[in-house]
């Protein structure tokens, strides 16, 4: 994609993907909506319980 790390966004629900993003510059965004997921996601920029929660607002606030 040719795009810098610190341009880019991951949506995850693990503890270790989020770590990874974090890890490679990235700003994440932690997905706990499931039910079953019992994932640590603290160290996501954002954590959100819908996918319906992120928009263009929310993420650019993770720029600002």
């Amino acid at each position: 994609m040719n795009v810098n790390p610190n341009k880019c966004v991951v949506i995850e629900d693990s503890e270790n993907g989020i770590k990874a993003a974090k890890k490679a510059g990235m700003k994440c965004v932690g997905f706990a909506g499931l039910k079953h997921n019992k994932q640590n996601l603290s160290s996501a920029d954002l954590i959100v319980s819908a996918y319906s929660d992120v928009n263009f607002y929310s993420l650019q606030q993770l720029f600002d």
